[in-house]
């Protein structure tokens, strides 16, 4: 069937949705479900005013919480991520007082023995139950789309299980002639929206909106959204374009002060691009130790030249396409203020390198200077995400024996703070071996068996003297930043960058091929304020560029396009194979 012409059933992936005519239709849908959820919010506050239920008025903050979602969703995608957050922050701060209020109302109604409208209560319950329902129907095609596009459905379809409680609160109101099934019914959904997860709150979630209309991307962690942290976490949707739900590891390169990561991620297919910023400059260095490098601006970060601070640094997909994201890093940079004075104006300084993720979609998509302005309106000092966003949304693992038993790869990011020194790394592996547990040496992911249910080990394969595939060059290659807020001199970033290498040797085997272009950029902000000797500084630089490596695939979600199917590592922990 088209990508164009759906049956309301079938569903829609994030890739199939970026065509003009799925983007119209998801945003009317949106736009629908909006009006159907505003007007539910007025008729169930009137209603629960009117028959004096106290369900109708915490039902009500259901509808309210689900038309603001829809409202932030199709008003704000082209805002900062510090405006979306003070918007949701807003939101979170009303339906938390709501919730509070309906509680309070819930005592007052118990201590004067206020007996609700049955009648009313049942009958707006059931509009209500029909509300939600033709508004799931209406975003059922969108079931299989990724992460927030399948949250926005389960909203509505989960909504009408407080509809029910209502519909059975008011069938006890009436069968026992008294409040308390209004009060309980109630007092459960109004604290659940006046409590939330700690610190944040009912709304708070794991997930922006990106810039492209109606299509949610996971690319950073912090936006703030109605009720999506219920379905947060580490649950994946495996489809066609990969937009799964990352994992979020306790530590991560924003840990490092002076640091901010932003991510693009295409909704056309498996690629992207990731951003490092340093908005004061950061003493850099970069080693490659691949022989296929794609790489922009490295030459100028040797110790013996003259230019020792940048401001951010970029890794995309896209082969050596990608080097053209750097152009709206550069620009975007530009104009907040942020760049080399020159005498006639800033020059931004940003390093690049790229990995090779043609082979996963249609080749000729490919991160542009869009994708990196993107990016870096994207970029905050919140966790990034892991996996299939970003540098990482296309790359493959464990190509040696051919493309097609290899696994997905990913980025991931990790980060270790020891005595007021943080070091973190973000790393994008698309590399040709597999990738090992540098704890118990065990295979996590890579090259399969010809059946494809079983990891071969491509170590133990070559021993065997199994032959590889032939490879074009380049098209495999590791490509990460490791930071530290200790201060720097050049040379000891240049340092730095070596002995992260080591990381990758841990969590790679084979690493440094013939076909990789594996590179590492170091950057030291010196915000911490403090020194610390190179055996401590290059210890922690190896230990997170490997842990970074292992999230990476650990976070990533299977693929499945263009006959191809590439499984998770997560896929066969579970012991599901191919």
């Amino acid at each position: 069937m088209s990508a164009h012409h759906h049956h309301h059933a079938e569903p829609v992936s994030a890739q199939q949705l970026a065509s003009p005519q799925d983007l119209a239709r998801y945003q009317r849908v949106l736009w629908l479900a909006l009006g159907v959820n505003a007007a539910m919010f007025a008729i169930e506050l009137a209603g629960g005013f009117r028959s004096g239920s106290l369900s109708l008025l915490a039902d009500a903050i259901d509808f309210g919480g689900d038309a603001a979602n829809y409202a932030v969703s199709l008003a704000v995608l082209t805002a900062t991520v510090h405006w979306r957050a003070r918007t949701a922050q807003l939101k979170a701060a009303c339906m938390m007082a709501f919730g509070l209020f309906v509680l309070g109302r819930a005592l007052w109604s118990f201590w004067h023995s206020a007996v609700p409208d049955a009648a009313t209560m049942g009958a707006i319950g059931l509009l209500a139950l029909l509300a939600n329902v033709g508004v799931a129907w209406a975003l059922y095609a969108f079931r299989e789309g990724d992460a927030n596009m399948r949250s926005v459905w389960l909203c509505s379809r989960n909504d009408a299980i407080g509809n029910m409680a209502v519909m059975l609160a008011a069938l006890g109101v009436q069968g026992t002639g008294r409040a308390w099934p209004d009060l309980l019914v109630a007092i459960v959904m109004a604290e659940r929206d006046a409590s939330g997860p700690p610190g944040a709150g009912s709304i708070i979630c794991r997930y922006k909106i990106d810039s492209y209309l109606c299509t949610f991307h996971v690319g950073q962690r912090p936006f703030l959204l109605k009720f999506l942290c219920q379905e947060s976490g580490r649950a994946s949707v495996d489809n066609g374009c990969a937009m799964t739900t990352p994992t979020i590891s306790e530590g991560a390169i924003t840990s490092v002060k002076g640091i901010e990561v932003g991510q693009f991620t295409d909704p056309r297919r498996p690629t992207g691009c990731t951003v490092v910023i340093a908005r004061m400059g950061a003493v850099a260095g970069v080693d490659v130790r691949g022989a296929a490098p794609g790489t922009r601006e490295t030459d100028l970060l040797h110790p013996a030249n003259l230019v020792d601070r940048v401001h951010a640094v970029l890794l995309a997909g896209g082969s050596a396409w990608g080097l053209d994201a750097a152009t709206g890093v550069m620009q975007w940079l530009e104009e907040q203020g942020i760049g080399l004075d020159v005498g006639y104006g800033l020059v931004p300084i940003v390093p690049a390198a790229v990995l090779f993720d043609l082979p996963v979609g249609d080749a000729r998509i490919r991160p542009d200077a869009h994708a990196g302005r993107a990016a870096c309106v994207a970029a905050s000092r919140e966790a990034p995400a892991q996996g299939n966003v970003g540098a990482g949304a296309g790359a493959l693992v464990g190509k040696l024996f051919g493309i097609a038993r290899a696994m997905k790869g990913g980025i991931g990011s990790a980060s270790v703070t020891v005595d007021g020194i943080t070091v973190g790394a973000i790393v994008a592996c698309n590399a040709l071996g597999d990738v090992v547990n540098p704890d118990t040496g065990r295979v996590m992911a890579g090259a399969r068996t010809a059946d494809g249910m079983q990891l071969l080990g491509i170590r133990d394969a070559i021993l065997r003297g199994e032959a590889p595939k032939p490879l074009l060059a380049g098209t495999n290659t590791t490509i990460g930043v490791v930071a530290t807020d200790a201060i720097l001199t050049k040379a000891q970033a240049h340092r730095l960058a070596q002995v992260s290498h080591d990381g990758l040797a841990r969590a790679i085997n084979p690493v440094h091929t013939m076909s990789d272009g594996d590179t590492m950029f170091a950057l030291g902000t010196g915000e911490s304020g403090r020194t610390a000797g190179m055996m401590v500084l290059g210890t922690l630089a190896a230990e997170v560029t490997a842990r970074a490596i292992v999230q990476a695939v650990r976070a990533a979600g299977g693929v499945s396009l263009g006959g191809h199917r590439w499984p998770a590592a997560s896929e066969f922990d579970a012991g599901k194979g191919q």
